[in-house]
């Protein structure tokens, strides 16, 4: 029996790491994009459940949950270092390139792309690492002008 309860304790302390998850850190990278000009547009929170369920592919529930946690994680943080640190740990340079589009058809959701949104995705782009010229193909595609 003691045995046991080592062996769940041990695979308990492999999981639980301190850091938080790739899906939860790259939606947290998202709530921050929507919440740079701290204003949620209806458009913005449309398109953020948008890019859950599909990059993600999550059904209602899952981004839901996910949303939650990661506006609660937003408002609970003072930086985005943890996340990206996650992040560029995780992913290719494809996929962090994906990411990135990600980010930008967020930032221009609501139609415009605030000065605060602009400097936050620029902020994002140097903490994951990405080149400036994709980090500009990126919000080409984003924007359908590729």
């Amino acid at each position: 029996m003691l045995s046991k309860l080592f062996e769940w304790f041990n695979i308990e302390t492999k999981e639980h790491t301190g850091q938080p998850r790739v899906e939860l850190a790259a939606a947290v990278l998202m709530v921050e994009i929507i919440m740079a000009d701290h204003e949620l547009a209806p458009e913005e929170e449309t398109m953020l459940r948008q890019r859950f369920a599909e990059t993600l592919k999550l059904d209602r529930e899952a981004v839901e949950t996910l949303l939650t946690e990661a506006k609660k994680e937003h408002d609970e943080t003072l930086d985005m270092y943890q996340y990206t640190r996650v992040i560029n740990e995780a992913f290719s340079a494809e996929e962090k390139f994906a990411l990135m589009v990600d980010l930008w058809r967020l930032g221009y959701a609501d139609g415009h792309l605030d000065r605060d949104e602009d400097y936050m995705l620029r902020k994002v782009a140097d903490l994951l690492y990405i080149p400036h010229s994709d980090f500009i193909m990126a919000k080409q595609r984003a924007r359908g002008t590729e």
